[in-house]
């Protein structure tokens, strides 16, 4: 688990207001496949859209989020993926 603090000024007071938040962060593996495609699928487009055209997202997105390739990722490769 991370955990992040910010501290904040309150205009115009010179009070220092402390914010607290807590992000917990989850190692994920092969069963939960499906939820790194659906952030990928879901992120790629809004995230890329405005300079890649929707052929090579999608062609990127089968390439790289397939359950094949994900799996050897994970197996082969030693890639993690974690979520928060």
């Amino acid at each position: 688990m991370a955990e992040t603090r910010l501290g904040k000024k309150k205009r115009g007071t010179g009070h220092q207001i402390n914010l607290t938040t807590i992000i917990e962060l989850k190692k994920i593996g092969i069963e939960e496949i499906p939820e790194i495609q659906k952030i990928a699928y879901g992120t790629w487009p809004n995230t890329f859209g405005k300079i890649m055209p929707t052929e090579q997202i999608n062609y990127m997105l089968e390439l790289i989020y397939n359950d094949t390739a994900l799996k050897s990722q994970m197996n082969d490769k030693g890639h993690q993926f974690i979520i928060a």
